[in-house]
């Protein structure tokens, strides 16, 4: 896991980034991290071709494009990329928003362990399910 190398955590709460920055660094001592705080902000880094090979993302964030959203368009550029939602909204909210698609997105639970946190990252880990 610790091969990674860009991490994008998508997350409006300004009060998590140092925690989730020292859990990120535990497991990825050689990323970089990059917080963006919007969806919007998100889709202009992926469109000017950003890459990044972990996303961890709110889904609900400020403005009109949601995690969701931002989801979609990074799996279409970038399908074999690590992509997790974390949310404090309960599981069943989550699983309601993907109606109809097979695959969901990994999802891990707000509050959440450095360990939650590895697990949802890890390789192979499951979708949501």
């Amino acid at each position: 896991m610790n091969q990674v190398k860009s991490i994008l955590i998508l997350e409006d709460e300004i009060e998590l980034r140092a925690p989730l920055s020292y859990a990120l660094q535990k497991l990825y001592p050689a990323a970089r991290f990059e917080f963006l705080t919007t969806g919007e902000e998100a889709l202009r880094a992926i469109s000017a071709g950003k890459s990044f090979e972990v996303v961890l993302s709110d889904i609900i964030l400020p403005g009109s494009v949601t995690g969701v959203d931002f989801w979609k368009a990074f799996r279409e550029r970038h399908p074999d990329k690590t992509f997790c939602f974390m949310s404090g909204l309960p599981r069943e909210f989550y699983q309601s928003l993907f109606d109809g698609h097979h695959s969901l997105p990994r999802f891990i639970g707000k509050p959440f362990t450095s360990r939650d946190l590895a697990e949802a990252l890890a390789p192979g880990a499951q979708a949501a399910a």
